[in-house]
């Protein structure tokens, strides 16, 4: 199913999915939208008939509710904590997830695959600011956000996991699409 998520995710106008490769192994991946809203929406009515079957077997395991909370979260106001930055509720584009394989860890890939996001979120005329959610009991991941320059602004409780929102602006062009991408490979 995540596959599938992911490959729509991918073909969306004004989003994508980056793959950093080192031979035939993955070391590394970033995905992101411009508008997660209306990225989310696409994604759920391409993927219907595969949600409903996951659905169902959700359903069988009582977690529907759960899994539902998380398909639809981009769409909904969620309470938390107070918002440092009175701007986050109008960020539309969001850094969905990115992930470097532990033996590519500390190797300065992280920070390469977030300039890749940075540089299409340029290139589809996105100003200003992106966001992104982490879990707050992943104490490396909010060390990795803080040193790439995000801000947090505030925390969400999302079913029973307590999500760290930070904001970062989108830095200024300092290389073309193809530069980033040649320094992505491993």
């Amino acid at each position: 199913l995540l596959a599938r998520i992911y490959r729509e995710i991918a073909r969306q106008p004004g989003s994508g999915l980056w793959v950093a490769m080192d031979q035939e192994r993955v070391a590394g991946f970033i995905s992101g939208c411009k508008d997660t809203s209306a990225t989310f929406r696409k994604v759920i009515l391409r993927t219907s008939g595969w949600l409903t079957l996951f659905a169902l077997g959700m359903l069988i395991r009582f977690r529907l509710l759960q899994f539902f909370r998380i398909m639809f979260y981009p769409m909904r106001k969620v309470s938390g904590s107070p918002h440092a930055y009175s701007f986050c509720t109008l960020v539309r584009a969001e850094l969905l997830s990115v992930v470097v394989s532990s033996d590519y860890q500390q190797l300065g890939l992280g920070k390469r695959l977030i300039e890749t996001f940075e540089e299409n979120l340029r290139g589809w005329n996105v100003r200003g600011y992106y966001k992104v959610a982490s879990d707050l009991s992943v104490p490396g991941s909010q060390q990795f956000y803080l040193r790439s320059g995000f801000q947090p602004c505030h925390t969400l409780t999302l079913n029973e996991t307590v999500l760290q929102i930070y904001v970062k602006e989108i830095s200024p062009q300092r290389q073309t699409p193809r530069q980033v991408f040649e320094t992505c490979r491993v």
